[in-house]
């Protein structure tokens, strides 16, 4: 069995449902379960967040904030503060936010654990995984 992709799509092809985010985030989604995990950050970097979005429709579940940055990493014009793709083990969520460093949550959205890693002088902003 070969199921049918899509090949193309619009803002009304193809697409199941649309949620906004409270941001701008280049990271990739990941899905467990029902689960749909991603990441946003406000234009300024103040905010960022991981969010679990419910994947069969698109509804916000919880969402959990990093620790504002103390000092901005530099960054391009495409990028946003958001571009690490998260990683999961069914337990427990890690995501890398740069300047505010790297955060644990569970399925619940509850912080486990918070580690500031330091500055890091980038020239087009954070942009990886935490695996």
């Amino acid at each position: 069995f070969t199921p049918e992709f899509p090949r193309h799509w619009s803002p009304t092809e193809h697409i199941a449902w649309k949620t906004p985010l409270p941001g701008r985030g280049n990271s990739s989604p990941v899905i467990w379960d029902d689960s749909l995990i991603v990441t946003a950050a406000s234009d300024d970097g103040e905010q960022r967040s991981v969010l679990c979005l419910d994947r069969r429709d698109g509804h916000l579940v919880w969402e959990a904030t990093a620790p504002p940055p103390g000092d901005k990493e530099g960054l391009y014009w495409k990028n946003t503060f958001a571009s690490c793709t998260p990683v999961t083990d069914g337990e427990r969520i890690i995501t890398f936010f740069g300047n505010s460093g790297l955060l644990a949550v569970d399925f619940s959205g509850r912080r486990l654990w918070h580690r500031d890693l330091g500055t890091f002088p980038t020239m087009h902003g954070p942009g990886v995984a935490p695996v």
